[in-house]
């Protein structure tokens, strides 16, 4: 919600200026690309994102969406995000090509992932249940995971807080493999992270990154994740975990056997702590940003 404006107070006192873009604000009224329990791009590429305001994308609400739809048309026509903003830091590769979609500079955008730091150290051995951490809502695809889970009977933990409370609440109290934990401290969510045979990050929508799996990664667990958005770049079948397609039923399913009968658990799990030494750790975080503020510095 920060201001446009400030760009131009910048570059007039000769300010360099980079934007980290950690969600689709840009190109999308409401930020996510998803809306009505949909993906739904209708307005990347437009220079007025008109078709957001009869969808209520932001807030469920008309009035807001026009303000949000009017701001982004009047900066994209007065070329603010070209002309104001020297460099753009995308958490994914994804997030960079739904803006080069959108018209941005290519030379401009940057991919720079998320970083993780923990003082919970991967234990590469697992108590025999998955688990789901994150907000819980239609999005995240957690009506999907509570019923592949009330199916399969495999014990499952669900650590977060969000509008489907209730329903997790309630799959917890019929199915005894289920538990809801709610949302716990950071500490402790990492130890169960840690302890998990993999996190199962069943996302509906196109995430820009999912820090969720960084974590994951950052304990030695392995990752089953929506093979869309940012996610899908993240996930390495049979090396750090697996990708399906979270809008095929039984996708989800066949992919949690297809990880039960994998023949190495240990070997992924090292996979999955690999993965994060190589790309979600701190000092790695500190030389690529450095790198790319230096790039828009002699620009």
């Amino acid at each position: 919600m920060f201001s446009p404006s400030i760009f131009y107070a910048a570059k007039k006192a000769g300010t360099k200026i980079v934007m980290t873009i950690r969600n689709y604000r840009l190109i999308c009224p409401n930020g996510l690309m998803y809306v009505h329990g949909k993906i739904c791009r209708d307005c990347v590429g437009k220079t007025i994102p008109y078709p957001a305001i009869m969808k209520k994308c932001y807030r469920d609400d008309m009035g807001a969406t026009t303000a949000i739809v009017g701001m982004l048309g009047v900066h994209n026509i007065l070329n603010t995000w070209s002309n104001k903003v020297d460099g753009y830091i995308c958490i994914s590769a994804f997030v960079k090509q739904q803006l080069i979609k959108s018209g941005f500079d290519s030379g401009k955008l940057h991919v720079k992932y998320n970083f993780v730091t923990s003082p919970v150290a991967p234990e590469f051995t697992s108590e025999g249940y998955y688990i789901f951490v994150g907000r819980t809502s239609d999005q995240k695809g957690l009506p999907l995971l509570l019923k592949t889970f009330e199916e399969n009977k495999k014990e499952l933990m669900i650590v977060g807080d969000g509008p489907l409370n209730e329903m997790a609440e309630s799959f917890a109290r019929r199915n005894a493999n289920i538990t809801f934990a709610g949302e716990l401290p950071l500490e402790e969510t990492y130890r169960r992270i840690a302890k998990a045979k993999a996190l199962i990050a069943p996302s509906q929508s196109d995430e820009p990154f999912g820090r969720t799996i960084a974590e994951a990664f950052a304990h030695g667990t392995p990752v089953i994740g929506s093979a869309l958005g940012g996610i899908s770049e993240l996930i390495q079948d049979g090396v750090n975990g697996f990708l399906f397609d979270p809008y095929q039923a039984t996708a989800l399913q066949e992919t949690i056997t297809k990880f039960e009968n994998f023949e190495n658990a240990e070997l992924m799990r090292r996979g999955a702590f690999d993965s994060y030494q190589k790309k979600f750790t701190s000092n790695m975080n500190y030389d690529s940003v450095m790198e790319i503020y230096n790039k828009v510095l002699t620009s």
